[in-house]
């Protein structure tokens, strides 16, 4: 059977559960679950891909939302991995379309079924919790999930289709300072001010952002600052986000973030506690992947726009697997609305027909994709040799 009757059958399988798709992006979209807790998504997900007959794993990586659905081909072959994402932003629910991030996953995996008898190759379908806490992905790496995988691929929606731009290195860094209590009025001489402490770090943050390198993206929240206005506060507590265009740069920034609360702290007579989160390296995007889902969907009517490493400034924890295997994270065109992504527009979106089908377009590109992978020997070759020469490079 040729390339181009196997990507028919494939696509064909995902019109025949169109209905199911479009339904369970829905009510993905309609009952949002933060990082973590994606219960309902995590068990709807799994649950259809261990019905269809997948070998299931749930709580990968010691993740209780987590899960791994495998399928192996006619006989051994390259491994393909395709994300699944599903976790919603506290307070804008799915703004950032993870309902059709898992649904399309799930719909590439249902279309590949049907055909992988034809085909030498194994499929991970991998659910990958709390993307937006910079979370699962960097867990299930840890792990050893992909040890043994050729190729990771997934896509991610937005208002036009894009083969790459740049995804920065992140990480998040909590500090919590501690003073002393006591009556503002009364006696002040008494106390130590822990906010005093939080926000000389915030002004030691915005001097130096000017001396930082190009890309680097600095913002932080103060979650706690006290408890009355003639209290002294005794603690407060900020995070920030920090992004850089390199994980070694990143290194740079946080040593420089953790200056500036140590001189706060010191200043104002308290201490502070510092936690780095994990840390989420740049996204390595492998062209010549890239390049074949964008043949894929350009023969769906898309017309993807090409790489731009100038643009962006996101971050995601595909980055972390990108540097393990050849991976890529393209945007997908869910709507004609010039609307950015974390808005409370773009949820809206989301839950559109427009989005449903275009969810059921990026399910067939995925799935053709994947396909290319397992029945053209020379682009896995093109795609590992240059993902090693960018190691080696590193």
């Amino acid at each position: 059977m040729d390339t181009a009757t196997i990507k028919q059958l494939a696509a064909e399988e995902i019109d025949s559960v169109a209905a199911e798709l479009r339904k369970i992006s829905l009510e993905i979209h309609a009952n949002p679950e933060v990082g973590f807790e994606e219960y309902s998504a995590s068990a709807l997900l799994s649950g259809k891909l261990e019905q269809a007959g997948f070998q299931t794993e749930r709580g990968t990586a010691d993740m209780a939302t987590a899960f791994v659905a495998g399928w192996q081909g006619a006989s051994p072959g390259p491994k393909v991995a395709i994300m699944a994402e599903y976790d919603s932003l506290p307070g804008l629910g799915h703004a950032c379309g993870h309902n059709i991030i898992a649904s399309s996953a799930l719909g590439a995996g249902l279309g590949l079924k049907r055909v992988m008898s034809s085909i030498g190759g194994s499929l991970m379908i991998v659910g990958s919790p709390a993307e937006e806490k910079i979370g699962g992905k960097i867990r299930m790496v840890d792990a050893g999930l992909f040890h043994d995988t050729d190729a990771a691929i997934m896509l991610h929606p937005r208002n036009v289709t894009q083969l790459g731009r740049l995804f920065t290195a992140t990480t998040n860094i909590e500090l919590v300072f501690h003073g002393k209590s006591t009556h503002a009025a009364a006696s002040p001489d008494k106390g130590i001010n822990a906010l005093d402490a939080c926000i000389a770090t915030f002004n030691g943050t915005n001097a130096i952002r000017k001396h930082l390198a190009d890309g680097v993206r600095l913002h932080g929240i103060i979650l706690e600052g006290g408890t009355a206005a003639n209290i002294v506060p005794e603690r407060a507590r900020a995070v920030f986000s920090v992004r850089a265009r390199t994980k070694s740069y990143l290194e740079v920034v946080i040593a420089k973030v953790r200056s500036c609360a140590e001189a706060g702290a010191m200043m104002s007579g308290a201490t502070v506690d510092i936690t780095v989160g994990a840390i989420c390296p740049e996204m390595n995007i492998n062209r010549a992947l890239s390049e074949a889902f964008g043949r894929n969907a350009a023969s769906l009517g898309h017309d993807p726009l090409p790489i731009d490493m100038n643009s962006g400034g996101g971050s995601t924890d595909m980055g972390a697997v990108s540097h393990v295997v050849p991976s890529i994270h393209p945007h997908f065109k869910i709507t004609s609305a010039n609307i950015d992504l974390h808005t409370r527009e773009f949820e809206v979106a989301a839950a559109t027909e427009e989005a449903q089908e275009a969810m059921l377009q990026g399910a067939k590109t995925l799935a053709m994709t994947a396909i290319d992978i397992w029945t053209d020997p020379e682009l896995l070759l093109r795609a590992k040799e240059e993902f090693r020469q960018w190691k080696q490079a590193q």
